[in-house]
Order: C-alpha cells, then sequence, then structure tokens
C-alpha cells in the first residue's frame, strides 16, 4: 500500500510503503511446523516448549488455546495459552514474534486477541527479569507484577509473575 503526497502541478513528493498489518487468528495444524521453528529460534532449551507434535494436534488439545499472527511472510509471532482446570486464570505460557517481524506491534495485537478469547478472567505470564522489551510489552499491555519465582528457570535466573485483568469475558470488547 503506498502513500503519497502531491503538490501543485501532481507532483510527488514522497512516497511511502507500509507493511499491511498482520491478521492474528487460531493456530492450526499447518501453522505447527512454522510455530515449532520460531520457538525453537526464541526460546532454545526451554523445557515447557510445545513439541511439533503437540502443535500439529493442537485443535484436540483442550486446554491449549494457540494464535498465530500471519505477515506477508508467513507466520511472524504465535502466543500459547493454557486453561488448566481449577485455575482461576489463564495462564499464557509463550508469546515470540520473529526478529524479522518486531517492532511492528504483533506482540501487541497478539496480547489484545488474548484478552478477547481468554476464557476466564485473569490472565498470567512469567517473565525473565532481565528481558526489557517484553517487560515494556507486558507493562504497556497492562500487565502488573505480582510476584516473583526464585530461581524459576534452569540458569537460575528468577521469573517476574505478572497478571492482568481481562475482565469478564461477556463485557469484553472485540479488538
Amino acid at each position: 500500500m503506498g502513500a503519497h503526497s502531491g503538490g501543485t502541478g501532481g507532483k510527488r513528493l514522497m512516497e511511502m510503503r507500509l507493511d499491511p498489518a498482520p491478521t492474528i487468528r487460531r493456530a492450526g495444524p499447518g501453522d505447527a511446523q512454522s510455530i515449532f521453528d520460531l520457538q525453537e529460534s526464541l526460546f532454545p532449551g526451554d523445557v515447557n516448549r510445545l513439541s511439533l507434535d503437540d502443535l500439529r494436534a493442537l485443535e484436540k488439545i483442550r486446554h491449549i488455546i494457540a494464535l498465530a499472527a500471519e505477515t506477508a511472510d508467513g507466520v511472524g509471532g504465535f502466543l500459547v495459552m493454557n486453561t488448566r482446570f481449577m485455575r482461576p486464570w489463564t495462564g499464557i505460557d509463550f508469546v515470540g514474534v520473529a526478529p524479522s517481524a518486531s517492532g511492528r506491534g504483533i506482540g501487541g495485537k497478539l496480547l489484545e486477541t488474548a484478552f478477547f478469547v481468554s476464557p476466564r478472567p485473569v490472565l498470567r505470564l512469567f517473565v525473565r527479569p532481565s528481558n526489557a522489551a517484553a517487560r515494556a510489552l507486558y507493562a504497556r499491555c497492562g500487565f502488573r507484577h505480582t510476584s516473583t519465582r526464585t530461581a524459576n528457570y534452569a540458569d537460575g535466573e528468577d521469573a517476574l509473575v505478572l497478571m492482568k485483568w481481562a475482565g469478564l469475558k461477556a463485557f469484553r470488547h472485540r479488538p
């Protein structure tokens, strides 16, 4: 999509190319390999990451909700939520954006969609204190630090526990 500003005589003074906004949608089996590859590159060695078989079976795992951000280059980001039984919150297990797609608002759009589709009124996630970019994104999206889990990660780093009140589903507005 191009935008231009013209002066007298129809001269083109400026031309700007804009990337189309990503489409956020439920991830399906066809997204499994793309999400797996992105997850592996962003979270290498994470013991909680989903296997390729898990990602291929997403539609059959009732307590997992996965979103994909479709860009012109394919899946540019993903979000995985977990709605385990008897918890008052929906856990956001992973939010990942491809380095080539970063800075385009994809993480925020994924979180905004998660707020709407979450079956529970509270969203909860963990983030490393050293991950300043993710912490800034979560703060912009309304998450608040509620506690800290000491030595949560395999390398001994703590995890900040962040939560956000998404509201009762009946009163949420679709993004």
